[in-house]
């Protein structure tokens, strides 16, 4: 601020206005006090030692704090210049001295007025912003449920289309192989009629987890029926896939489960294809390999065939 009769005398006001104060005798003071307490208000001399009021201003706007401060600049009557600079660096009005009580008064209410604004912008994009993110929390849980077999925690059949749909574009793009397997848990009925759908549901679970353990890491198990699977199988050829076959036909087989009627367990078939270039269509791909696990049940369940078997 100006001379150090004018700052007594602007401090005393203010304070008798209630404000707290920080008074600095120059420029680099000013700006090193401001950063340091943030004030909701700065009071400023146009004319002030070393880095004058003007360019105060213009540097505290380029900070994140000073974006929001109320800045009121203190400059001498008939000085237009002077004011269309300081409006041009982000001032929020002006003041002539000498400063009178009431004139301040009034400027800094219209200030309190502009801060509180400020404030409740501030406010309100905060909670849009937290609103934002609970949405999308509840967005990716909402389809996750919708894409999720609740029971199983494998994805469902809507899934399954729309990830082979993806695999099969990536797959015509890169050359890479591209199998799937469809598996059908054996005489899986008989489970539910003889022991019931609690023990039924028990035993799905229990060979999810079996399928889960002996799949390869870039599988994809859905749950399209009551106790039918597909797998789909990116970059594996015939060799792979009947090889993974084979470890959950073995995986699942050599469950048991204690139940009050007995022990249960059941086995799985599963049929396998894989992409060759007079598969035109992926519902050639999916297709075979339904034909492949019923050629499996056929042959005596628990095993793994392909159509051509």
């Amino acid at each position: 601020m100006g001379n150090a009769a004018e700052r007594k005398q602007v401090d005393g006001l203010l304070r008798g206005l209630g404000y707290q104060t920080f008074m600095v005798d120059d420029g680099e003071q000013a700006l090193e006090t401001a950063l340091d307490a943030v004030p909701q208000v700065l009071v400023a001399d146009a004319a002030m030692r070393g880095i004058d009021g003007v360019r105060l201003v213009r540097a505290l706007r380029e900070t994140k704090f000073g974006r929001a401060m109320y800045m009121l600049l203190l400059t001498e009557e008939g000085d237009e210049d002077r004011l269309v600079e300081a409006y041009d660096a982000g001032t929020d009005d002006y003041l002539l001295k000498p400063v009178k009580e009431r004139v301040l008064a009034a400027r800094l209410k219209a200030g309190a007025r502009v801060a509180e604004l400020q404030a409740e912008v501030e406010r309100d994009h905060r909670e849009m912003k937290h609103f934002a993110a609970e949405l999308a929390v509840t967005n990716r849980r909402l389809h996750e449920a919708s894409v999720t077999d609740p029971l199983t925690g494998f994805y469902n059949r809507r899934f399954a289309l729309e990830r082979f749909e993806q695999e099969w574009a990536a797959s015509s793009r890169s050359g890479k192989p591209l199998s799937c397997m469809m598996l059908d848990l054996d005489h899986f009925k008989e489970v539910n009629d003889t022991h019931g759908h609690d023990v039924g549901d028990r035993l799905l679970v229990e060979v999810s987890a079996a399928l889960q353990r002996n799949l390869r890491a870039n599988d994809v198990i859905c749950r399209i029926g009551g106790d039918e699977f597909m797998v789909i199988s990116p970059d594996a050829g015939v060799d792979a896939i009947r090889a993974c076959a084979s470890r959950l036909v073995e995986a699942v087989g050599a469950l048991q489960i204690e139940a009050p009627t007995g022990t249960v367990s059941c086995g799985v078939s599963v049929g396998i294809a894989t992409r060759h270039t007079d598969t035109t269509t992926l519902a050639m791909l999916m297709k075979a390999a339904d034909e492949g696990m019923y050629r499996a049940k056929i042959g005596g369940r628990r095993r793994v065939a392909q159509r051509s078997d």
